[in-house]
């Protein structure tokens, strides 16, 4: 089955955080676009940090710029810090959760504690992240609450990478999820216990019984007696928990959390594919849905055309998915936010985009406009109104590895400052 194509503004291919960026900032100046995407991407790996650069002085600014020189092809060269710092304030204005790590009003750094329990510089953190280690101190005592049953935790770890660091009393409090969830439900027979716990199940059960999250706080105090954990009345106390406190009321269970254990309590950054990536999505997508971005999951790009519409380049694009339905779509303007890890379709290898851009006149690796704006041979005075953003500017710029990501930290930070230009870009062309 094929849909009738339709002519949209902006077509943005990838529905990872650059892509969803990119969407945010267009519709919100009403401008018509619609995402594609396959239905996985870079930002279903998110842990839960805004990073920026790897770097643990706070000065980020003369560190972008030192960064840059070392490193002069890097996608970062169109960027300035102050677009940067722009891009992301303005992300979090819209995303509460957020929590922004800055020095008079510019982005800094600041170090904060991961599940294994070394220490990660960024930028940003989910708001329910612990990220104020300059608390530790010889008042107070920090408990470390570990699911006994939980295969992936290591706050062992975490509580002897800590005592070698700072100041302070930290403790390991083991307790029993599976205790727990009798205390939940005190009819619940064993066959409807779980067999295997895993951070997706423990965060359901946390979503479901977010009501009764009391329970756990009385567990929690009803261990500390039994486990002769002492707390002095001139201590300050602390409880870090794996980040598995669910995902749609995980900021319920902090907040009751804290108010019943009178502490304040966070969770710990994870390492791995987490929680925080269906927390941030599934937020990033409703924030689209309530500006009518419409996203169209599980379809790849597979014929690219391009034809002239009164004297403007017009971009005729074929999606397909995987049941071999099609969509044809006409669009002024295309955004390529695919990372370099996830391409499908005509893009699902370098020779491939290399192939199928070069019928278009577009050389392939593509210097680029600062903008970020693809190149054309044919059409000299003419834009291509084709864009990259994110993790995809590795593959279409050809110069850098995106091995480089990882490498230096840029992560969530290239992504959000490089839609944020691009938007912006075509903001200013069609208004």
């Amino acid at each position: 089955m094929t849909e009738i194509s339709k002519n949209v503004d902006v077509i943005i291919i990838g529905g990872g955080f650059a892509g969803m960026n990119t969407a945010r900032l267009l519709s919100k100046k009403k401008i018509n676009c619609e995402i594609f995407t396959s239905g996985f991407g870079a930002s279903n790996l998110w842990v839960g940090t805004i990073d920026l650069l790897k770097s643990q002085k706070t000065d980020l600014d003369k560190e972008f710029n030192q960064f840059k020189n070392e490193f002069p092809n890097h996608p970062y060269k169109y960027l300035n810090f102050d677009e940067i710092n722009e891009a992301i304030l303005n992300l979090a204005n819209d995303f509460p959760d957020l929590h922004i790590f800055k020095k008079n009003n510019k982005l800094t750094n600041n170090l904060v504690l991961t599940i294994i329990g070394n220490l990660k510089p960024c930028v940003g953190v989910w708001s329910t992240i612990f990220h104020d280690v300059g608390l530790f101190n010889d008042d107070n005592t920090t408990f470390l609450v570990d699911f006994i049953e939980f295969n992936n935790s290591a706050m062992d770890l975490v509580s002897r990478n800590l005592k070698d660091r700072y100041k302070g009393n930290f403790q390991v409090l083991n307790l029993s999820f599976i205790e727990l969830l009798k205390k939940w439900d005190p009819n619940i027979d064993n066959e409807s216990l779980p067999v295997k716990l895993s951070e997706n199940l423990i965060a359901n059960y946390f979503d479901n019984y977010f009501g009764s999250v009391e329970v756990l706080g009385n567990y929690i105090l009803n261990e500390l007696k039994k486990q002769g954990k002492k707390i002095l009345k001139s201590e300050r106390v602390y409880y870090l928990f794996p980040p598995v406190l669910g995902i749609k009321n995980y900021p319920n269970v902090i907040e009751i959390l804290s108010k019943q254990l009178n502490a304040i309590c966070g969770e710990l950054v994870a390492l791995s594919p987490s929680l925080m990536s269906k927390r941030f999505i599934q937020k990033f997508e409703k924030n689209l849905r309530d500006l009518f971005v419409k996203i169209n999951k599980g379809y790849m790009l597979i014929e690219i055309g391009k034809n002239l519409e009164n004297n403007d380049l017009i971009w005729d694009l074929t999606f397909q998915n995987r049941a071999e339905e099609k969509k044809i779509v006409k669009a002024k303007y295309l955004v390529l936010a695919t990372g370099s890890m996830f391409q499908e379709g005509i893009i699902y290898s370098e020779d491939a985009v290399k192939n199928n851009f070069k019928k278009l006149s577009i050389p392939f690796p593509n210097k680029l406009k600062k903008s970020y704006e693809i190149l054309i041979n044919s059409e000299k005075n003419k834009n291509s109104n084709i864009f990259v953003c994110g993790s995809a500017l590795y593959t279409f710029m050809g110069e850098i590895s995106d091995e480089e990501e990882i490498k230096h930290g840029t992560g969530l930070g290239l992504a959000i400052a490089t839609s944020s230009k691009v938007a912006n870009e075509i903001i200013n062309r069609i208004q």
